[in-house]
């Protein structure tokens, strides 16, 4: 699965929860509606197409109803490479993009909370590094020169005002938001 600045991935929602526990389509989305649909807006029908996505890139494989059985529904649960696509999804730092870094930071938060507890305070402290990092250099690459205007530069000055705005969103929200849980 390639990746692009700015794409959003929401495939590592339905893994995480099969990472979790493998369950059928329509379990895995009602624990995404009493958890994560207030971040995410995926409807049961783009659920399911995500799901097909998975299995299609051999992420997580369905099991046939066992015969005789009551159920017919298929029990979906992730392969050892979607299992290691998604350990490596957790650990890796959101990009840099406002929007990509609030729906997955969030979502990274919310798998490590349940999964891997101590290694939220190393989530946190590298994605501020990253988001701090990518200030840097986006302040570096702004021009200095306001005789005139610069559609690139004032681009590039929405760029850093959002990542700022990033910035103290993870000082003022998110690092209390921990402190807490951790107590």
């Amino acid at each position: 699965m390639t990746r692009h600045f700015g794409d959003l991935r929401p495939e590592f929602v339905p893994l995480g929860f099969l990472v979790e526990e493998p369950t059928h389509g329509y379990e895995l989305y009602r624990r995404f509606s009493e958890t994560l649909a207030g971040l995410w807006r995926l409807s049961e029908s783009q659920m399911y197409a995500t799901l097909k996505r998975l299995e299609y890139h051999g992420l997580i494989e369905s099991s046939a109803p066992e015969k005789g059985s009551a159920a017919s529904r298929r029990v979906l649960s992730p392969t050892a490479g979607g299992r290691r696509l998604f350990d490596a999804w957790l650990a890796e730092p959101t990009v840099c993009s406002p929007r990509v870094l609030r729906l997955e930071f969030l979502s990274r938060l919310f798998f490590a909370r349940r999964m891997a507890p101590d290694s939220i305070a190393g989530m946190f402290a590298d994605q501020r590094v990253l988001v701090s990092d990518a200030l840097g250099r986006l302040g570096e690459s702004r021009g200095h020169d306001t005789a005139g205007f610069d559609v690139f530069d004032l681009a590039l000055a929405f760029s850093e005002s959002q990542l700022r705005s990033a910035l103290a969103w993870l000082d003022a929200d998110v690092a209390p938001a921990l402190e807490r849980d951790r107590h």
